[in-house]
Parts: structure tokens; C-alpha cells; sequence
């Protein structure tokens, strides 16, 4: 994260990864924070989570949600609107986290700064198609500063989209970097 945003780039990363590492945590504390820190400094940031399942979504919803209520009050911002899966701040900055059994139709008419895809070698499982789920929610992204788009899952093979993402970055054919977190990084393994 600071390696990109500190040489002006958006944040984009492919992270195949182990299971309970907690990647998505840190990602979700990430896109929260920065949603409060814009939204203080006058400016709204919006940022979306596409999970594999819908209770998925719900649980990494619910981390937001956590992450809310243990603010210290002196960090508590007015709160717009906060409904199932979705929390807006009053100036504008707004954390959503969906299923991808939405399909195409996911986050069609939004503006995104972050973008988080969330076991996305999974997205076909409920008979959606992954890139047209993506390239639904790629035209959502403003890739400005502080900007970005995480892709984080544990392995399924040759599923027909993250793997194809991380076996392209490999070729050196996207400039999308990989960071691999293996399943030895936890001494519980």
C-alpha cells in the first residue's frame, strides 16, 4: 500500500493467499479508515466489497460495522444512512459490501475510490460469470490518488478468472503485482 500510494500510483493487488490470514480484516480496517479520514478532510470516499457468498458479505460487513463502534467518540462522524450491507457518512463517503450473486448488475451507477474483491476464485460458484461481474464494477472506479482495487483469495484451482488474473501477471502481461501469502505464515498451520 504505501509502495504504490507513495509513488503516486493507485493501489492494485492480487493476493493469493492462505485462509484466516486476515487479509480481508485488513483490507476492510484500510477502506474504512479511509473513508473516515476523507470524509473529515471535506471530501467523500467510496469504496465497495464484492464477496463470494451472501453470508459472506454479511460477515465482512458486520467487521465494518465493529470498526464503527469501536471508534474512540472524539473519531465518530455523523452517520447518513446505515442499512444491511451498506454505511453512509453525512458528507458522502459510503462503505458497501455485496454478494456476487448480483452478478453484472453489481454496483452499476456507482463511483468507487476502492474497490475490494473478496474470494473472487469463487465468484462463479452461484453460476455467475467473473469477468462480467468485474467489468461491471471496473467501470465504477475513479482511479485517482488513494485509490484502488485489492483481489484477494484462497486457491480453486484454474477457476476461470483469478487464476487467469494471477497466471497474466506472472507472464508479464498486466502490471498488476502479486503478493502470495502462504499458508506457512501462520504458525498455527
Amino acid at each position: 500500500v504505501a509502495e504504490r500510494w507513495g509513488n503516486d500510483l493507485p493501489l492494485v493487488a492480487l493476493i493469493p493467499k492462505a485462509r484466516q490470514l486476515g487479509v480481508s480484516t485488513f483490507v476492510q480496517a484500510l477502506l474504512f479508515v479511509l473513508c473516515l479520514v476523507h470524509e473529515k478532510g471535506g471530501q467523500p470516499y467510496r469504496v465497495a466489497t464484492i464477496a463470494h457468498l451472501e453470508s459472506s458479505a454479511k460477515s465482512i460487513f458486520t467487521m465494518t460495522r465493529l470498526f464503527e463502534k469501536k471508534l474512540p467518540a472524539s473519531w465518530r462522524l455523523p452517520i447518513e444512512s446505515n442499512q444491511q450491507g451498506r454505511i453512509e457518512w453525512a458528507g458522502g463517503s459510503r462503505n458497501q459490501v455485496v454478494s456476487a450473486k448480483l452478478g453484472d448488475q453489481a454496483l452499476k451507477g456507482e463511483t468507487l475510490n476502492a474497490f475490494h474483491g473478496s474470494e473472487v476464485a469463487n465468484w462463479a460458484d452461484l453460476g455467475q460469470d467473473p469477468n462480467e461481474l468485474w467489468t461491471s464494477a471496473e467501470g465504477c472506479i475513479a482511479y485517482g490518488p488513494y485509490d484502488g482495487v485489492v483481489f484477494e483469495s484462497t486457491a480453486k484451482g484454474r477457476d476461470p478468472f483469478f487464476h487467469g488474473k494471477i497466471d497474466r501477471a506472472l507472464r508479464g502481461e498486466s502490471n498488476e503485482p502479486i503478493l502470495f501469502l502462504p499458508w506457512y505464515l501462520e504458525p498455527r498451520y
